[in-house]
């Protein structure tokens, strides 16, 4: 969570260390535990750091090996004794922070150096000698990463806003990312943002600047020529179990850490495991409960599984908190598509006040998702002696059938589920829709697409879609306001690898290998409990109260929703329906987020403005009102 930044001038140009240095400090609220920059010539790195791990208690940034090849990072290196046999360094460079092994790969491998390093990541390198800035992300996008090309140099940072604060990055708003947050909740384009003048590096990819320009390319797909084949059932398991256990160990790295818990197995596992792992480690767990508005037992599980392990737990109560409460917290540097944004953001302030980690289940359905209908390839792969082996005792223990999908794959091969995308929103802007085709990218979007992995292509096209490095962004310190790491062990690269290669069938099954690992660290009613989602969606209830007969719904104020919006359109649709009110609940998350971003700037988007200069009069809005 710790900030950087990293400035090229053009043509060798000294850089501008007043600028620097107010870029440098836009970032105080990433890393409150120390803040320097360093500059030399046309190149000049920033970065203030949060301490997260034991090691990070003597690190300082920018750092050096040599006083050539420089580095700012918002690091953490997993498997750091791997890499240090690998590169051939001695057990003292382990009490090093991690920005240094990252140097010591450069300095051996170069730009493949991304190659060799697990973790979650994002950096800038300057190297002197080839006079070239190489920056990167980790594989699944948990770090953020952007950058702008600006007059023939460059900028890039962790931090959105950062590069906003550059005179040559313009205010213009990208008008395809913004139909996209109105269209599915989150820019659905790894490699861009919401502005027109800033991009992201995608997850798995690196970035390089030399002279000649910038390039950007991916260093790492989800292998797919991976396989994993065990004489014995309980070989899986223990294979899991270590590679789980590592990712764990790889994430505890300090004297106190809190974890967000749910009833589920997941979060609950990975709890379990920090406890039995480090028991020295201060843990504590926050669970968010409801306790009238809806149906919720989550919380009865969860304090379970915290009394089982050791772990203190607070409840907190999320029936108080309203829709679109603070409108202030909707200054987040993208849209964002989050209801109840003041609780989430409370959530992070109550763990931020005990530790600036937290660790989440994350991860663990896409890393289990078995496809609604089974492919022909999934089927393939099962090796059919130990399906049956594997399958008699998951029967034998949890009582029940597991769930295959086996009516809806019969449903679907005699012809009545044929899968279809929902209708196109009507009320969007006609020439906005056929200027950027969206319903060509609606369609698309709903579409599955080609297969990408020969046994697992429906859970590959889960763990990597854009959903993902959204919610990592969505959690990051400028989005929550409070300097918390988020850590998600079951998106530890060496698991990811394993569940690729292992059989769907029947290892991914009600999360098999899970289960049978965690039977040894929990309560039995946690293991052997069914996937149980809530069992009403509390945003929804809450929305029934805002929008329906007699109600006005939510007022919005800003004139740029008028060049993406058809008013009329949208009044004629009905007033009642989730997915028109989640329609209507994104606008006024964009009319909140508009009002709060461009409140006070002299100029503000228009639909002229993402097409060239415009002499057409600007305008900027005013703090909304909700009607009621």
């Amino acid at each position: 969570m710790s900030g950087f930044v990293g400035l090229v001038a053009e043509h060798g140009a000294p850089v501008d260390r007043d600028l620097l240095d107010l870029m440098t400090e836009a970032l105080a609220f990433r890393g409150p535990d120390g803040r320097q920059w360093w500059a030399d010539g046309s190149v000049g790195l920033g970065h203030t750091l949060l301490r997260t791990t034991d090691e990070s208690a003597i690190e300082r940034q920018p750092a050096t090996l040599d006083g050539e090849t420089w580095i700012t990072a918002d690091a953490r290196i997993d498997r750091r004794e791997d890499l240090a046999r690998e590169l051939g360094l001695t057990r003292e460079v382990l009490a090093s922070p991690d920005c240094f092994l990252i140097l010591h790969a450069y300095a051996r491998w170069g730009e493949q150096c991304v190659e060799h390093l697990i973790g979650d990541f994002a950096f800038a390198i300057w190297d002197a000698g080839a006079r070239k800035l190489f920056a990167a992300r980790d594989h699944f996008g948990v770090k953020p990463c952007y950058y702008s090309r600006v007059r023939g140099g460059l900028v890039v940072s962790n931090t959105l806003n950062c590069l906003r604060l550059h005179p040559g990055v313009s205010s213009t708003l990208s008008e395809v990312a913004v139909a996209d947050f109105l269209l599915f909740g989150f820019n659905q384009d790894l490699a861009t943002t919401t502005f027109a003048d800033i991009q992201r590096v995608p997850p798995a990819h690196l970035l390089t600047w030399t002279t000649t320009g910038v390039t950007v390319r991916r260093y790492w797909s989800v292998p797919g020529d991976e396989q994993i084949r065990y004489g014995r059932v309980r070989d899986y398991v223990e294979h899991f179990g270590v590679l789980f256990e590592q990712g764990v160990r790889d994430r505890v790295r300090s004297s106190r850490a809190s974890v967000f818990l749910s009833g589920g197995l997941d979060s609950t596992s990975v709890a379990a495991t920090v406890r039995r792992l480090s028991p020295s480690t201060s843990l504590r767990a926050l669970t968010v409960v409801y306790e009238s508005l809806i149906p919720d037992d989550e919380g009865q599980y969860a304090a379970l599984a915290a009394r089982h392990s050791g772990i203190p737990i607070e409840l907190l109560a999320a029936d108080a908190y309203g829709l679109f409460e603070h409108p202030e917290v909707y200054a987040t540097p993208e849209p964002v598509a989050d209801e109840l944004r003041w609780l989430n953001v409370h959530q992070y302030r109550t763990v931020g006040s005990y530790a600036p980690t937290a660790l989440t289940g994350q991860g663990g359905d896409p890393l289990f998702y078995l496809a609604p209908i089974l492919r022909r390839q999934a089927l393939s792969a099962i090796p059919v002696a130990q399906a049956a082996v594997v399958l008699a005792a998951y029967m034998a223990d949890q009582r029940r059938i597991p769930r295959f999908h086996l009516r809806g794959t019969l449903r679907h091969l005699a012809g009545f589920e044929r899968p279809c995308p929902p209708p196109f929103p009507a009320y969007l802007d006609q020439a906005l829709v056929e200027r950027n085709s969206l319903e060509r990218r609606w369609a698309s979007f709903h579409e599955a697409g080609p297969l990408r992995h020969p046994r697992r292509s429906d859970a590959v096209r889960v763990i990597t879609r854009p959903f993902w490095p959204w919610y990592f962004e969505s959690v990051d310190a400028a989005w929550t306001g409070t300097p918390v790491e988020e850590w998600h062990p079951f998106f530890s690269l060496p698991l990811v690898r394993y569940m690729m290669a292992v059989p769907e069938l029947p290892y991914c099954v009600d999360k098999y290998l899970l289960r049978a690992y965690a039977s040894r660290l929990l309560p039995r009613e946690i293991w052997r409990r069914p996937k149980s989602p809530l069992r009403a969606d509390p945003v929804a209830e809450r929305m029934r109260n805002m929008i329906g007969p007699g109600t006005k719904g939510w007022a919005l104020s800003h004139p740029y929703l008028l060049e993406f919006v058809d008013m009329k359109a949208l009044a004629a649709l009905a007033t009642e329906g989730n997915e028109v009110n989640y329609a209507r609940s994104r606008l006024f998350s964009l009319d909140l987020w508009l009002n709060s971003t461009f409140k006070g700037e002299c100029q503000c988007p228009r639909k002229t403005s993402l097409h060239g200069p415009s002499t057409e009069p600007q305008f900027c809005g005013s703090m909304v009102t909700r009607r009621n």
